[in-house]
């Protein structure tokens, strides 16, 4: 079907590029897979694969064509995955498809711990060529003692014993000596791994030391265009500039030598261990380091530019929000609703509120009086982010402060009474007092809802006649070219018929059941008359399975369902695509469609309603 023509030509012959991409990898995967089964691929650093990568990934294991057997190993690093780290979103994807495929996927997670003592004796005894177990137990229970198991610890640990002379080869009699006394002694400052490394760090030089404390800032990989954007700015952050001689590349490589850096593609560097860049941000004084931190932020800022800001986003406000007093910025204000909203693109909610909120304490007082748009937006943000994590207190608290503002208009408050509503409907299970409280949103935008059953059930009844000799008139040309809806108030309206009409749904109560069946009908004109929007589907949905429970009119019925599923596909959007599909299949297509058929579209819808929050629908197309 024919999509909305929303991106440039570039965005298109990119999207079809990569679908020719995918369709070859899915054809070639079942070709090898039926001439080497099981065919196992395995595939190491995923924490840098990029989303197209993984959707590649998601797709063959989601095959459901290819019938033979096909096993992915996937390695990456846990601490460099935090929840708003797209390879999480995938592992969260594959999670949800696991619990809804029975048999078809097999899904093992394997944490990889650390060595224990026997597995560090037998390691040294490798390294040092020795064949008695018991002549290096005692060095063994050392190396346990000071790494914890650490393999990559352990070999920096006996690195250190022989650049410090406690483990020396002997050629006289070509073997490796030691004095498990000598070594006792001079380690025991040594309680972990961070502080060998320190240790060592601090012999380099001043330079080295303040290089690697810059660096330290940037994240667990960084480019070399970044590090020379900072590394010139070192008078700023308090590194003494008279003792800096050498280039950045040059000292990049002295700790590629040290093994503390490793060389990624496109110029890119990454620590070798988490524990290492740990060490490295030890050596920045306590008391200033969180200063240090922000100062990092803040020339990283400037550099960038607002033009060059998203792929350092999460980066860079991490940085600016490292002091624990607060700072009056706008800008870096602004920085955190970026950064929030992007979170919940990716619904990392937990971050999108630690962002509205870090971004709230960055106002000034009279916020809403010199700030009233960033002040609003990150109110807003703040109170859908902490609905959707179910902490009431705080969510009504953000909605309390924008509703109270009599300067904001009720059609700029819409994001607020959403999270509002959402929460007396779905939360607290207060359906009459969301209604109550939807109608007099309605009315203040200038719609006016019957509230009475007898009013209700008349115009309910004519606007659902209406609307469907509308559809069968309307040609399939002129609603496969509808246009995208761009009229602000209007969307604002739709949105809270839409909500409404769901809430009006769930109560149970008939009641509000005329009242859903007389919003959605509103729904269906509105997007025959004005254009489409992220509602026009799930509306055109519930059309569906109304002609098909109070008409009885299956044809027609599975004819607007087939225009929902189309319009879906259409929109960009997929916040509905989870009650879309719920509604179809679980009303209209089941009188024509075989139940294997509705496994995949549900799995689809359960997925999407889970990324996008809207958990309801989700389960709905769970449990059916």
């Amino acid at each position: 079907p024919r999509t909305i023509p929303t991106s440039t030509s570039d965005n298109e012959n990119f999207d079809a590029r990569q679908a020719r991409l995918n369709y070859a990898f899915r054809v070639f995967t079942r070709i090898m897979s039926s001439f080497f089964s099981p065919l196992v691929i395995c595939l190491d650093d995923l924490q840098w694969a990029d989303v197209s990568s993984l959707e590649i990934i998601e797709l063959l294991i989601s095959d459901v064509t290819n019938k033979n057997s096909l096993m992915i190993i996937g390695c990456y690093r846990s601490n460099e995955v935090d929840e708003t780290h797209i390879l999480a979103s995938t592992i969260r994807n594959l999670l949800e498809m696991k619990k809804t495929s029975n048999d078809l996927l097999n899904l093992t997670q394997i944490k990889l711990g650390n060595l224990g003592k026997e597995e560090v004796n037998q390691a040294i005894m490798a390294l040092l060529s020795v064949d008695k177990k018991s002549h290096t137990d005692g060095l063994a229970n050392i190396c346990y003692r000071r790494t914890m198991g650490n393999p990559f610890f352990l070999f920096e640990f006996l690195r250190l014993l022989e650049e410090e002379g406690l483990l020396s080869f002997h050629l006289g009699i070509f073997q490796w000596k030691w004095d498990e006394k000598n070594i006792n002694l001079k380690t025991a400052s040594t309680e972990n791994v961070v502080d060998l490394l320190q240790r060592k760090m601090e012999k380099l030089p001043q330079e080295t030391q303040g290089f690697l404390q810059c660096i330290s800032c940037l994240g667990a990989s960084f480019t070399i265009k970044t590090i020379d954007m900072i590394w010139k700015h070192r008078r700023m952050i308090g590194i003494d500039a008279s003792t800096v001689e050498s280039g950045t590349e040059e000292l990049l490589a002295t700790l590629v030598e040290e093994n503390y850096l490793e060389t990624c593609k496109n110029n890119k560097y990454r620590w070798t261990h988490d524990n290492v860049e740990q060490a490295a941000s030890s050596l920045i004084e306590e008391d200033t380091r969180a200063s240090f931190r922000r100062s990092i932020g803040e020339i990283w800022y400037r550099e960038l530019g607002e033009d060059h800001l998203a792929p350092y986003l999460f980066e860079v406000a991490n940085l600016l929000n490292t002091t624990g007093i607060d700072v009056v910025n706008i800008d870096y204000a602004k920085i955190n609703l970026r950064a929030a909203e992007k979170a919940r693109e990716i619904s990392a909610f937990d971050s999108c509120s630690n962002y509205a909120s870090q971004g709230i304490n960055m106002l000034p007082e009279n916020k809403w009086a010199s700030c009233p748009d960033l002040t609003l937006k990150l109110f807003s943000l703040g109170a859908e982010a902490e609905g959707f994590l179910g902490h009431q207190s705080k969510m009504e608290s953000y909605c309390n402060e924008v509703l109270s503002q009599k300067s904001i208009s009720t059609l700029r408050k819409k994001d607020a009474y959403m999270s509002s509503i959402h929460s007396m409907a779905h939360a607290e299970l207060r359906y009459e007092d969301a209604i109550d409280v939807s109608l007099d949103v309605l009315k203040s935008l200038g719609i006016r809802l019957p509230r009475g059953d007898i009013p209700c059930r008349a115009q309910a009844m004519v606007s659902l006649r209406r609307t469907v000799r509308m559809i069968k008139k309307t040609p399939v040309e002129v609603i496969d070219s509808l246009p995208v809806m761009t009229d602000p108030l209007k969307l604002a309206t739709t949105e809270f018929i839409g909500n409404l009409g769901a809430i009006a749904f769930l109560s149970g109560k008939r009641k509000f059941a005329l009242l859903a069946m007389l919003l959605d009908t509103r729904q269906v004109q509105t997007t025959l008359s004005h254009g489409l929007y992220h509602l026009s589907a799930s509306s055109l949905a519930v059309l569906a399975m109304m002609t098909l429970s109070v008409l009885g009119d299956v044809d027609t019925a599975l004819c607007i369902g087939e225009y929902a599923l189309k319009m879906q596909e259409k929109i960009e959007s997929e916040v509905e695509k989870a009650r879309t599909t719920a509604i179809l299949y679980n009303s209209i297509f089941p009188h024509v469609k075989t139940l294997q058929s509705s496994l995949k579209p549900y799995l689809e819808g359960y997925q999407s309603g889970m990324r996008t929050g809207n958990k309801t629908y989700a389960m709905w197309c769970l449990s059916t």
